[in-house]
Formats: C-alpha cells, structure tokens, sequence
C-alpha cells in the first residue's frame, strides 16, 4: 500500500471518527415523525408554532417577530402548554420578542424547501450544519496539533453526549454549538483571519443573547493560551483583539436590527425599550446584593460540581438521576471533579522532575500551564452565569453546553501532553523517563508572529 493510499485512508477513518455524534443523531431522529427533541422540546414547539404562523400571515407579519400560540399544535409544550410562563415573556397576543428569531427563520425556509411534515425531515438542516461544522473543527485540531493529538480530542468529544444530542434540534441548540465549533477551528489556525469572525458574531448573534461571552471571547482566549499548547507559539495580541471586537460587533449589530424589529412591533423605542428591560431584569433575577451573590455561587457549584459529581453512569448521566442530567459530565465525572484530579496531576509531575531525572513535562512547569488554560477556559464560559443567574438556573438544560469551551481547551492541552511525552502521564509517575520528543507542529513560526 503506498504512503499516499495510506494517507488518504487514515483521512477518511478521521472524518469518520469526526462523524459519529451527527450518524448518531441521524440514526435516532429517522423515525421520530413530528415527535419533538428531547433536548429543548419547549423552544422547539414554539418555534414550530412560530413558523406555521409565518406560513399562513406571511413572515411580514408582526415586523418578523413570530407568534407563539397556535391552538392545537403540540398543546403540552412551550408557551402554548404553560401559560404561567407567559409574564415577561409574550404578548397577550403571544408574540415573542425577546430572543432573535434567526432559528425561526432558517425553520422557515426548511419548510418552505421540504414541506411542513413531517418534522423529522426538518431536522436534515441542523444535522448537516452540525456535521459540516464538527469535521471543520477536527480537522482544524487536526491540521494544528496532529494527527494523534486530534484522534484523542475527537474520541474524548464523541463520549460527551451533549456533542450529538442536540444536532437535529430545530431552535439555536442545532445551529449555535456547531458556530461555536467553527469559531474555535478558526481560532486555533495559523491564519490571520479576521473577517470570518464578523460572520460567526453575527449569525450568532441572529440565534441567541447567551453565547455573547463565548463569541467574543473565544478568539482572546485561545490565543492566549497557546503558547502553553504549542512550545514556542508568540500570543497574536492584536489579531486577537481584532477577532474579540469583530466578533461582538457582529453580534451587536444582529441584535441591532432584531431591536429594530421589536420598535416596529410596539411602535416606539421606549415601548421595545422597556419589554426588553423587563425581560433582562427578570431573567437576571431580582435579588438584593446578598441574594445575588448566594444565588451566583450556588449556579457556579451546580454547572461545575454539580448535586451528583460522580456517576456511574457513563453514557448516559440522565440515567437514573431525574433533573441532573444537565451537568456537564465526561467519563461519569463532572468538569469540576476532572480539573480538580488533573492539577494534583500536573502538579506531581512537575514535583516528580526535581526529584528524579528531570522530564520534558516537568521542564515546563506544566502544572502552572494547566492552570492558565483552564483559566483561559473557565472565564468565557462562567460569564453568562455570572450575569444571568436566574436565567442560568431556569435554563441549566441548555447552558451547561456552554463548558464545552473550558472542556476542550483542558481536553486539548492533555491530549498535546500524552502525545510529547510518547506513553501515558501515569507511567512517568511510577518511575518511567518520559523521552522529549520533537515539537508536533512542523510548521514555520514565522507563522505564529
């Protein structure tokens, strides 16, 4: 078999391995019929209900701003099934004005292109976005960091369900998390993209408010944790400044035109003023200073530790535990649990260096490394709950996707770790000499500058 054969072979089984959350959800949505996901059948309701009415009224209808409330059509879900949840949150009329209707308007155009039934045809749209979107990002962990070092990322990504669960989903779970993959893959590059960002800002920005940090701080982050990731890597400050202000520019101008849609919904900007203030005001919580504080800390402790922190339960972490299921969890621990085990890690490899024969790892102060990438991990993805907490604890079924980000900058930096060191970190512990081994990257670093 030539080198080049064996080249391709090995591209193809990568792709394969980038595919297995979104043949997963194919597999799993091909008899569904109009049954609704179990991710977010809430939304997903309202959105259909939102688009059926598109259908009949014209997508003019409302200023573009969609109707919620459609008498018999999942009657169980969404604002049409809970009316309680209507104050702060609809019209009487049950127009929805708060989150922008960019998931409404792709669900338009599926059904315009695929007919209205049934649903499980739909979900074709978000199930090739997100596979187009997870073969980029693999491929682009791929082309910076290797071969090895991506198959390990990849493997680690298909064990999380959270990574397939929500590809076929109609409303912005299905297309928000494969933007955010794009934008990580663009990141990581050795390009000096900037405008691509503008594009992501903006069709993010089109999906929801609550992956505002995340969009606009992604690229910052990366760029500054790379030289820990790669040896020799110069931080690109100002290209990273650059992508962080383009990125939330575009966001800000999505949400610019969508305000300019509720002004013309109530017919003034202090009326769309005021429904928006009220909807910010709800979903931040009104609690006094204390209140929030106690509030905050206990949101934190739940996404990162959460009730449940180990379980048994690999696969499936819903198994089992009712309303835990959101936890953010990898191999049955929870992210919390999993940083805590590492740094002891890290930190006994670097202490082991001054005792034994010093190691490549232990030269680095890989311990102190560690706790930067976390960090630069940690911060974009805790910011939402920090200012939203109320929105953050109603919502933990959706936003515990948002440690994605923190998962994969630590899933990443051990991945490059067991590569260099050729064997795995707890050998080297038991008295194994880790061998350097030559930079993974090839590249020409006239690149990085």
């Amino acid at each position: 078999m030539s080198e080049r054969t064996r080249a391709s072979l090995a591209l193809f089984g990568f792709i394969l391995l980038c595919s297995i959350g979104s043949l997963s959800a194919a597999w799993q949505v091909r008899n569904w019929g109009n049954n609704l996901s179990r991710v977010d059948p809430f939304s997903e309701s309202n959105a259909i209900r939102e688009v059926r009415n598109f259908l009949d009224t014209g997508i003019t209808a409302n200023d573009g701003l969609g109707n919620v409330l459609r008498p018999g059509l999942y009657p169980h879900q969404g604002f049409e099934g809970y009316p309680a949840t209507r104050p702060h949150s609809v019209t009487p009329s049950g127009v929805y004005t708060h989150y922008p209707p960019g998931p409404e308007y792709i669900l338009y155009v599926a059904t315009k292109l695929l007919g209205a039934q049934p649903i499980s045809r739909l979900r074709i749209v978000p199930l090739t976005l997100t596979w187009l979107a997870a073969v980029f990002f693999g491929l682009s962990v791929r082309r910076r960091f290797g071969m090895s070092a991506a198959v390990l990322v990849m493997l680690a990504c298909a064990a999380l369900p959270m990574f397939s669960d929500a590809d076929s989903c109609l409303h912005d779970e299905g297309y928000a998390f494969a933007l955010l993959l794009v934008e990580i893959g663009v990141s990581i590059g050795v390009n000096r993209l900037i405008f691509p960002f503008a594009l992501l800002g903006f069709f993010q920005g089109w999906l929801s408010f609550d992956y505002f940090f995340l969009v606009t701080l992604v690229p910052g982050a990366i760029e500054w944790a790379m030289p820990r990731l790669d040896v020799g890597h110069r931080a690109r400050k100002r290209l990273a400044l650059w992508r962080c202000g383009v990125a939330a520019a575009g966001f800000a101008f999505a949400h610019l035109l969508h305000f300019a849609e509720v002004c013309a919904f109530f017919g003034s900007i202090p009326a769309a003023v005021h429904d928006l203030a009220d909807a910010a005001a709800y979903r931040t919580g009104e609690f006094g200073p204390i209140g929030r504080v106690i509030l905050t800390c206990l949101v934190l402790r739940h996404y990162f530790i959460g009730t449940y922190p180990i379980s048994t339960f690999f696969w499936r972490p819903d198994a089992g535990i009712p309303g835990n299921w959101q936890v953010f969890r990898f191999g049955g621990l929870t992210i919390g649990i999993w940083w805590l085990l590492l740094t002891h890690l890290f930190i006994a490899v670097r202490l082991m260096g001054k005792t034994r024969r010093p190691l490549d790892l232990a030269k680095r102060q890989i311990d102190n490394d560690w706790l930067v990438v976390t960090l630069c991990g940690v911060v974009p993805c805790s910011l939402w709950y920090i200012v939203m907490p109320e929105h953050a604890f109603i919502h933990e079924h959706l936003l515990y996707r948002h440690l994605f980000f923190c998962f994969f900058l630590g899933l990443l930096f051990c991945a490059i770790a067991l590569v260099k060191a050729q064997q795995p970190i707890l050998r080297g512990l038991f008295g194994a000499v880790l061998r350097p081994t030559p930079p993974i990257l090839s590249m020409p670093r006239k690149n990085n500058v």
